[in-house]
């Protein structure tokens, strides 16, 4: 009886080796293909967003020590596009000289933001 175990393994472990690196070229084919967009993290570039998030994160807790802001539109539409909010102080006082900068976006995808700078 003749025995070839022994002849075949050098060839699976080649083949393996061959699959595991078209596979690794067919990912970075495949994830090259796909548009890849900033994160909208804080508003910014992730890059800013992870320099800075100590800062940032110290911002949010000061600003919300001091302020509330109350989304109050419970619909947006294309034919009645009013975005309504509320900003008070803690003691429940509207603030009216607000800067603030509303971003209407879509997930994933940053090319159709809309921008409304200092909204009355």
């Amino acid at each position: 009886m003749k025995s070839n175990s022994g002849k075949i393994w050098p060839y699976i472990i080649g083949l393996s080796i061959v699959g595991i690196f078209g596979a690794c070229v067919a990912t970075v084919i495949v994830a090259s293909s796909s548009p890849v967009q900033g994160s909208d993290l804080y508003m910014r570039s992730y890059h800013d967003a992870d320099a800075n998030v100590n800062e940032l994160i110290n911002a949010q807790i000061e600003f919300d020590k001091k302020y509330t802001i109350e989304y109050k539109t419970e619909k947006l539409s294309m034919a009645e596009a009013v975005i309504a909010y509320r900003i008070t102080d803690k003691l429940g006082q509207a603030i009216d000289n607000a800067n603030l900068e509303v971003v209407v976006t879509r997930p994933d995808v940053h090319k159709y933001d809309q921008k409304l700078i200092n909204p009355t």
